[in-house]
């Protein structure tokens, strides 16, 4: 070992306490770092899993394969496993036509777990005559799905006709939309043999429930073309060549097109789109580079004060003839022996934090994500290696202008110790309003912060940089929190069931719904759409915003609500109406005109009509747009201004007007409808009571209705589901404004202890010409109390223009008046003066230890 290496080992073991803060600062930054690319890795890892678990792990898929060349695959020495699928026809089955999903998708697979098909009951089809359907078909048709039972598919065509041309309705079209007739070209029986779950399969058609057949490979049919999917051996490492590879192999098939699993191969670093990948490793540079701000402050400063306090060892090693690339060697040398020791402990630190952080936070994260999967720690060689070079960089950076100047001390001005304060008059002048408020002492104090402006100026930064984190972390959360409960706030029901198709399917369904037991409260709304057309003057402003007028009228959309007879009598009671109002013949309705109108950031009751009143005759019409198909005379029963029993508890857009009618009166204007499904749905809303499986039994209900479109939106699933969301993300967003807040907090106690221990002796001098103890502790009180004030005035404005910034995005969504909460200020202003204080205490007791003879005699102190 060099001479010059034993005498830096000497210096750093002699000066521990200075050597393990800059150690502490670069372990906490190499952890944020190693923290930041573990997220990133277990981040793609997961989301690759869940890939795989949904849609199989396979890379490209060909098309248009002739049956004597799609076994060809398996001769690429790159291929791992390949599987042959025919192509997916239609097919209608038993009974479907009652249903919202009348069809069946059906192809031959010779392998599936290519695609991770998983038998949830029964097995996989062995030959052309067993089937395997999915989970959701048995959901609907539990009898038809019996393991060994026999089904019958009907091959063909889904057919539209369009201005006298009749066109196929291909995969990308929903049931419904369109009128379309079903044309049969073959029919075949299969037996069931087993019930599967493979989510990427189960959506690839629209209108039909997924099934699939085994297929023989050796035995394909020659009068068609196949897909061939395959799965690359050690995908990862072939990398972007797999397009190459991809495109002569399909050459070699003969294929007509080529699929690339983009999820998949996106998820593991490999995509000729990589705007994803690019996203992703942008958010990590931006979090690397307030990193290495962070880092670089810390570590730069405690190399810089280690050059202050070695400034007589390098003159003595420049006069027995230490050269400038010596010197510089020096401080290199011992930002290598503080990166030995902080690199490897930093990536453990990282890694086991990130482990704890996901084992803590993996319960909520498969809820928000609603699957099994949850974080791993996951970390990649190559991103050990951005680990390790990006510290050395921060170390090197770190250490390279404090080398600088360690290179140009020269003997004599080492041992006179002329570089280290340049000061004048002028540059430590104070106001005599300083003196007059803070005393003599508080005068010396500020006088000291002026004469060393850098540890000053690095202290201050530190300060700023932790208000500014705190703040806005502080902030972000509970802006987020706020937002949520506003976007959550205008639903008062907890589930709501929508139906609609069958009329009479629905009527029971809701009839069942409603029998439910355990149920806070329950509302039956059966809703039909039609219009009204009204005098210009009638309309509201908003209303008329919306729609055309013509000829001095508009033609507004209503929408009549027919409720429960108990939701309906209480909802009359509520509004002060006699219940007589509705009964009679004739359409008779209550008008709900006054509405909690949300604009912008105000809130203002609305009339969406002008002029109506009790005892109005409105022309109330069903129409299809072409001609009208059933029409009476609306008279309102009466005018509420009150809400309904259900639904918002204020609105943000208005199209069209809500009027509550009898269920009796709403059938009749059904039963002159000639399709009443395509005007009528329907609506249970529920509030949560004692029953906690409630949501799960109104599911088992709804599923025995095959013929009814219905779908449960749990609105407290979807609460929790967006307040998980904000847990994880505060999780995280804490975690790094801590570390980062370490690395400030470390930076400033090394910058104010280590600079206290260089002024020992001039504290002995102070002490030595009268200032007594309570006078120097003045005077160390007044230093820290400007260290802290600067932070503040620094910090705080700063703080507030990004919380404003942050504000302005979130409000282009959910709207909110401007505010800082107070406890981020409080905790910012006590954070500060606690963490400045207790440094000053720190180093004050350190800088008096010894006699002032021994301090004044001491030239190192």
């Amino acid at each position: 070992m060099k001479v010059i290496d034993r005498v830096t080992l000497q210096y750093m073991k002699r000066n521990k306490g200075r050597t393990w803060v800059t150690i502490l600062g670069a372990v906490i930054s190499v952890a944020m770092l190693s923290a930041v690319i573990v997220i990133v890795c277990s981040a793609q890892d997961m989301l690759l899993r869940h890939t795989i678990e949904s849609g199989g792990q396979w890379e490209t898929r060909f098309f248009g394969v002739a049956a004597d060349k799609a076994a060809g695959a398996g001769k690429s020495e790159e291929v791992a496993s390949y599987g042959i699928s025919t192509v997916g026809k239609y097919a209608s089955y038993p009974g479907g036509e009652a249903t919202n999903k009348p069809y069946l998708y059906v192809s031959g697979e010779t392998n599936f777990d290519i695609f991770n098909t998983q038998i949830r009951e029964g097995r996989l089809p062995q030959t052309d005559t067993e089937m395997i359907v999915s989970e959701s078909f048995n959901l609907k048709n539990p009898d038809a799905c019996a393991i060994g039972s026999r089904i019958t598919a009907s091959f063909g065509k889904r057919m539209s006709e369009q201005d006298g041309e009749k066109f196929e309705l291909g995969t990308n079209y929903s049931y419904g939309g369109y009128d379309e007739t079903f044309e049969v070209e073959e029919q075949k029986e299969y037996t069931i043999v087993g019930i599967f779950e493979a989510p990427d399969k189960e959506v690839e058609a629209f209108g039909a429930y997924r099934a699939m057949y085994g297929l023989d490979e050796k035995a394909l049919p020659g009068n068609g073309t196949y897909e061939v999917t395959v799965d690359y051996n050690n995908y990862k490492r072939l990398g972007n060549k797999i397009y190459t590879i991809s495109r002569e192999l399909g050459d070699t098939l003969g294929a007509s097109d080529i699929k690339y699993n983009t999820g998949l191969l996106g998820y593991s670093g490999i995509s000729n789109d990589s705007s994803f990948m690019t996203m992703i490793y942008m958010l990590a540079a931006v979090v690397g580079i307030i990193i290495l701000i962070g880092s670089i402050s810390l570590i730069y400063n405690a190399f810089s004060i280690s050059i202050a306090e070695r400034s007589r060892t390098f003159g003595m090693l420049s006069s027995v003839g230490a050269t400038r690339q010596q010197k510089r060697h020096s401080v290199f040398f011992e930002a290598a022996c503080v990166g030995a020791v902080a690199i490897p402990l930093g990536l453990a630190a990282g890694i086991a934090g990130m482990a704890v952080t996901f084992k803590i936070i993996n319960p909520v994260f498969r809820e928000w994500m609603q699957n099994d999967l949850g974080l791993e720690v996951s970390l990649s060689w190559g991103g050990i290696a951005v680990i390790i070079l990006f510290s050395a960089l921060v170390l090197l950076i770190s250490a390279w202008i404090p080398s600088r100047h360690a290179s140009r001390v020269s003997a004599l001005e080492a041992l006179r110790q002329s570089r280290e304060y340049k000061i004048t008059a002028k540059s430590v002048r104070t106001s005599k309003l300083t003196r007059l408020v803070f005393g003599f002492e508080g005068e010396l104090g500020l006088k000291n912060l002026k004469r060393n402006k850098s540890h000053y100026r690095t202290t201050v930064f530190s300060l700023t940089v932790s208000v500014l984190l705190f703040m806005t972390a502080y902030t972000f959360s509970a802006y987020v929190r706020k937002s949520n409960d506003m976007i959550q706030a205008p639903l008062s029901y907890d589930i709501n069931v929508s139906m609609s198709d069958d009329a009479d399917a629905m009527d029971r369904l809701s009839e069942e719904l409603m029998g439910l037991k355990g149920a806070g409260s329950a509302v039956a709304v059966k809703k039909l759409r039609g219009e009204v057309e009204l005098p210009a003057d009638m309309v509201g402003s908003e209303l008329a915003a919306v729609y055309p007028e013509e000829n001095g009228k508009y033609n507004i959309s209503v929408q009549l609500l027919a409720m429960d007879d108990a939701s309906l009598r209480s909802y009359m009671q509520e509004q002060g109406i006699a219940e007589e109002a509705l009964t009679g013949d004739g359409l008779n309705g209550i008008l709900i005109n006054r509405i909690n109108f949300k604009k912008g950031h105000e809130f203002a009751e609305l009339d969406l009509l002008n002029g109506v009143k009790t005892g109005d005759i409105l022309d109330f019409h069903v129409t299809d747009g072409l001609k009208d198909l059933a029409e009476d005379d609306l008279k309102l029963a009466a005018v509420s201004g009150g809400k309904t029993p259900f639904g918002d508890k204020y609105v943000t857009d208005v199209y069209s007007v809500q009027v509550i009618v009898s269920m009796e009166a709403l059938d009749k204007i059904c039963e002159m409808l000639p399709e009443p499904k395509y005007f009528v749905t329907e609506n249970v809303y529920y509030t949560m009571g004692e029953n906690e499986n409630l949501e799960d039994e109104i599911r088992t209900i709804c599923n025995k209705y095959r013929d009814v479109s219905s779908r449960v939106n749990s609105v407290a699933a979807e609460q929790k589901e967006v307040m998980n969301g904000v847990i994880i993300i505060s999780v995280f967003l804490y975690g790094f404004v801590a570390l980062i807040a370490l690395v400030s907090m470390a930076n400033i106690m090394n910058t104010i202890s280590t600079g206290m221990q260089l002024r020992r002796r001039e504290f002995a001098m102070l002490q030595s010409v009268g200032m007594t103890p309570k006078g120097f502790r003045k005077m160390l009180t007044m230093e820290g109390l400007f260290y802290g004030i600067k932070g503040l005035v620094y910090g705080l404005p700063i703080s507030i223009f990004v919380i404003w910034g942050m504000h302005r995005i979130l409000v282009s969504n959910v709207s909110f008046s401007f505010y800082v909460p107070a406890g981020a200020l409080i905790g910012a202003v006590a954070g500060v003066f606690i963490l400045v204080g207790v440094t000053m205490v720190y180093g004050r007791r350190k800088a008096r230890a010894g006699s002032i003879v021994e301090v004044l005699k001491d030239e190192n102190a």
